[in-house]
């Protein structure tokens, strides 16, 4: 759950207006369609807020004024505004604005609205079966379509994400963030570690050009390590690790990483260090207890050779 800090409760509800509407406009227009859509903690879109709920409100009233002759109105528009509540970023959860899934229950009353309304609209016409049948089949058809190509996106990790950063990029550096980062894993994935490495390059670029690293990073720098020592580069290996403990000091596995590489280096005391560390994080990490024992008998071993000569 995400504090209020930068994201008070005035910006919450403000957000949540718009939202309400860019709901209804993904109903209608469902383009562009990612697989996350950012939360952006901007104040400016407080401004937005004023025409959202002058639409809100206009819809609202006329649901109401027409609500007692054809009761599907309120029915479908209740739903929809109370179904939204509990995922509209009231209470923020994550650090997504809105998703696709989301919509799968509030979106039925829009659709109560609909065809109870076009039910209505045509019921008065002769010849209501053939003035639909036509233009139903298009729009049937049409809906298959973009359907088919909307599932294409899902065929694998890279489509989708490669996908999601071509019609989210303008969504902020968090969803830059996620979706870099989850393109990289799905590279990695596919053995390409070329690729997966540039991906998570790009990202950290991106981020560094805008200040210090934030410390959600430090994933990033983790996964980045381990595609380095793969390819067998140690050294940037060992930078991008420490970097993940210095962004995050409590990531057990890079301690453990940084004192197997340490110890392969004959850095024995940092070796040592990076273990300890470990264990402090994780008291029953074995291969971090096995390893630090190693580490000693090595130190003491070499004290008593240094001794004698």
């Amino acid at each position: 759950m995400v504090g209020i800090e930068g994201n008070s409760p005035a910006v919450r509800i403000a957000k949540a207006l718009i939202f309400y509407i860019k709901y209804i406009q993904l109903m209608i227009w469902p383009t562009k369609l990612g697989i996350f859509y950012a939360y952006s903690f901007s104040r400016a879109l407080i401004f937005y807020a004023a025409p959202a709920i002058l639409l809100l409100a206009a819809i609202s009233i006329l649901v109401f004024r027409f609500g007692k002759k054809f009761k599907y109105l309120p029915v479908g528009w209740l739903w929809f505004l109370g179904t939204l509540v509990p995922v509209i970023g009231l209470v923020q959860v994550g650090t997504q604005s809105i998703a696709d899934r989301y919509t799968y229950m509030p979106f039925l009353g829009l659709f109560i609205i609909l065809v109870w309304g076009f039910g209505d609209i045509l019921a008065k016409w002769p010849v209501r079966k053939f003035v639909i049948a036509i233009p139903a089949a298009i729009v049937i058809l049409v809906l298959a379509t973009c359907s088919y190509v909307q599932a294409g996106y899902w065929r694998d990790g890279i489509t989708i994400f490669k996908h999601t950063l071509e019609v989210t990029k303008n969504n902020g550096i968090v969803n830059n963030n996620v979706v870099y980062h989850n393109l990289g894993i799905a590279y990695h994935r596919c053995d390409q570690i070329d690729n997966a490495i540039d991906c998570w390059n790009e990202m950290i670029a991106l981020n560094l050009s805008l200040g210090p690293a934030p410390k959600s990073l430090y994933a990033v720098y983790y996964s980045l390590g381990t595609a380095y020592y793969q390819k067998g580069q140690i050294d940037k290996a060992l930078d991008c690790w420490n970097q993940t403990v210095i962004l995050n000091p409590r990531h057990n596995k890079a301690h453990n990483n940084l004192g197997a590489l340490y110890f392969g280096k004959g850095q024995v005391d940092l070796a040592i260090t990076h273990w300890k560390q470990a264990l402090l994080i994780d008291p029953n990490d074995v291969n971090a207890r096995q390893n630090l024992d190693l580490a000693i008998t090595q130190k003491e071993k070499n004290n008593i050779s240094g001794e004698k000569k």
